[in-house]
């Protein structure tokens, strides 16, 4: 039952400002494989293409923690030239969603960092897997899903044509949405459980 389960929250929670206001368009989409390298292919070779297409966009190339760029350049030749619009990240994470105004993304739990800070997410779908692997749901309809390149280059230079500006509504709810999707972490809800069941072991 409810009452047998105590919930100590997640690391991964990401706390959202007041209000996030309107921000003019940064020059920089954030790319976040997860760490299987069949996912970074996929997202890398996206990444290599849009890079070509949006010459005026920086896209970085953020690897998780259990890959390294020279295996990954050794595994995947395309990223040995690289256009100079396209990079590795050697920034924390925090530094690079600063940079960005949009996030690709397909089952990495990173992209809610990046859309509590206004950033926004853009799913690669080119193999329809977003109702089994995107954490976030259709009613937040800042977040786009791309079924090609091109639907990703459309999304940008809307975003980029829009006054500059992006629409407040639909990214407040997105905000929102990433800040209450993991409870914040407190341990202790350990703490105060562990000297229950002390106390009881020694009156029993």
């Amino acid at each position: 039952s409810q009452e047998e389960v105590s919930v100590m929250g997640s690391l991964k929670h990401v706390s959202k400002d007041a209000k996030v206001p309107l921000v003019k368009i940064k020059d920089s989409c954030l790319i976040v494989p997860e760490g299987d390298i069949s996912e970074v292919r996929i997202m890398a070779e996206s990444g290599l293409k849009l890079a070509s297409l949006l010459p005026s966009v920086n896209f970085i190339l953020r690897l998780h923690p259990l890959l390294t760029d020279e295996k990954v350049r050794k595994l995947i030749p395309k990223l040995n030239q690289l256009p100079k619009n396209f990079s590795f990240s050697n920034m924390d994470l925090n530094t690079d969603i600063s940079k960005a105004s949009w996030i690709l993304y397909r089952a990495s739990s990173v992209v809610l960092s990046g859309l509590s800070r206004g950033v926004r997410p853009i799913y690669i779908n080119s193999d329809d897997s977003n109702q089994i692997n995107d954490p976030i749901p259709d009613s937040i309809s800042y977040r786009k899903i791309a079924k090609t390149d091109r639907d990703i280059v459309n999304v940008i230079q809307q975003d980029i044509s829009a006054s500059n500006e992006k629409d407040s509504n639909e990214k407040q709810i997105g905000i929102d949405f990433a800040a209450h999707y993991y409870t914040p972490y407190d341990p202790l809800i350990f703490v105060k459980l562990a000297k229950l069941i002390l106390l009881k072991a020694a009156n029993d």
